[in-house]
């Protein structure tokens, strides 16, 4: 692992460097579905849509790293930028086993809601019965999610964006060797049917958080991110972590809730169009990873420069994020509107469900070109550690589904196509209430001019680097 300072170089440069690994990240953790997806289409509609109901508490699990991971991030990355490196050992341990704690939490109160939540969103029981049999093994899975997503914040606020990606391929090879072996069966293993998807999935990243261990418990090399005993544990660091975090983990639960609720919308309509929506999603989730990329990117960028109190590379970081996404996202519509039915049949055969799921990326692809600046503007505030703004576009977005669903309901007559076009409104507006902040961001705290002498943080690390603060000296 090689911590990077991100306060000198230009700014363009190092958007589109940075944001290439993470998006082999992101791309990497997105076949995770796609190859579940794949493999597990050929079960079935009705394995499909029970797959579909359980990878949506993805980003339940999402919004719990994220709580950890935004609030460490924002403190190590501002604390690099400013040269305080000292801080950061200390910060990412507690930031290490908050994580480790609240994602057990998660995993067992998954395991034992098994059968309360798949009911909740399906009336088919062969749907709920393959729902069931893969979430069972699925919620396993909370405890290394959390703890991958946070060590991937970790080292990205240090400015190394390789060994997260190093990591998730290492585990989404295993999954994709593991996925037909664990579902069809193979010589005298068993097929395991949906069940083996899940299990597949536990076991690849739990040789990825495998790997991130040794780095950080068992080597011995001088690091900023390490973990050694006697463990550390410092209650103001821990509560700055949540302070900062609770907002972003709120956002990705309402984002959540946004989802289900679409699809407990979608549930009188069958269960072929769950399994469409449920495709089209995955499919449309994957085409936005550029975006998280470069916002992941920016993130970094804005958290060290601001430290450093570097306003105006701040700024330009927002302004490149912005264009490169806006690029983009353009050409990738363009590639859905050329052939949308065939990026559907690529995981489902059934002709319904691959005209609904056509559909669904149509209507949803609209919002595309300007949805770039929803990423950007969420990344960016993330790396300055002011995370309300965000809360509020997803909270935005939460009241156009809600009242959108109901007048659907009510006035205009339940339809797929409905469900979409209210989803595509919900992303507009979501975006242009981001945009907005971000405007009344940038002319405010942005606006200062540049620190004369800024704590430029140094390329080579200290050889004391990975010994933590004593806590009294820990802000």
């Amino acid at each position: 692992m090689a911590a990077r300072n991100l306060s000198v170089g230009p700014v363009p440069k190092l958007v589109a460097t940075l944001a290439l690994p993470v998006l082999g990240t992101f791309v990497l953790q997105s076949l995770y579905a796609l190859a579940d997806l794949y493999f597990v289409g050929r079960l079935g509609a009705a394995a499909l849509a029970g797959l579909g109901i359980s990878l949506n508490t993805f980003y339940l699990i999402l919004a719990v790293g994220q709580s950890i991971g935004t609030g460490g991030l924002a403190l190590m990355a501002q604390a690099y930028g400013r040269g305080e490196h000292a801080r950061v050992p200390g910060t990412f341990q507690v930031m290490f086993w908050l994580s480790a704690m609240v994602g057990l939490a998660f995993a067992v109160g998954g395991f034992l809601a098994t059968e309360t939540f798949i009911r909740a969103f399906t009336q088919d029981p062969e749907v709920y019965r393959e729902g069931v049999a893969f979430f069972r093994v699925y919620s396993g899975t909370f405890f290394v999610q959390v703890l991958l997503i946070s060590l991937s914040f970790a080292f990205r606020a240090v400015g190394d964006f390789i060994v997260p990606t190093l990591m998730m391929a290492v585990s989404v090879l295993l999954n994709v060797a593991l996925d037909p072996l664990l579902i069809f069966g193979l010589g005298p293993i068993p097929g395991m049917g949906v069940a083996g998807a899940a299990l597949a999935t536990l076991l690849a990243q739990s040789v990825g958080l495998a790997c991130y261990l040794w780095l950080v418990i068992g080597t011995r090399r001088s690091t900023l991110l390490v973990i050694r005993r006697p463990f550390f544990w410092d209650w103001r660091i821990a509560g700055n972590i949540l302070r900062i975090g609770l907002p972003a983990a709120l956002q990705f639960v309402l984002f959540t809730v946004s989802l289900l609720i679409s699809f407990r919308y979608l549930r009188p309509l069958g269960g072929d169009a769950t399994a469409a929506a449920s495709v089209g999603f995955r499919i449309f989730q994957s085409a936005l990873l550029p975006g998280v990329a470069i916002g992941a990117a920016v993130s970094s960028l804005v958290g060290q420069n601001y430290g450093a109190g570097l306003f105006s590379r701040v700024r330009s970081a927002m302004l490149w994020g912005i264009l490169y996404t806006a690029i983009v996202f353009c050409l990738e519509y363009g590639l859905i509107l050329a052939q949308p039915a065939f990026w559907v049949s690529l995981f489902a055969q059934d002709p319904g469900v691959v005209a609904v799921g056509a559909q669904y990326l149509v209507i949803m692809g609209l919002a595309m070109p300007i949805y770039g600046i929803y990423f950007i503007a969420t990344f960016s505030f993330q790396g300055l550690g002011r995370t309300i703004a965000p809360l509020a576009g997803s909270a935005v977005r939460l009241v156009v589904i809600v009242g959108g669903m109901q007048a659907l309901v009510y006035g205009f007559g339940l339809t797929a196509a409905g469900v979409f076009w209210v989803g595509l409104a919900a992303m507009v507006l979501e975006a242009a209430t981001m945009g907005g902040a971000l405007l009344i961001l940038r002319r405010s705290v942005l606006a200062r001019p540049d620190a004369p002498a800024p704590g430029a943080a140094p390329r080579e690390l200290p050889p004391d680097a990975a010994r933590p603060m004593p806590a009294a000296e820990q802000t």
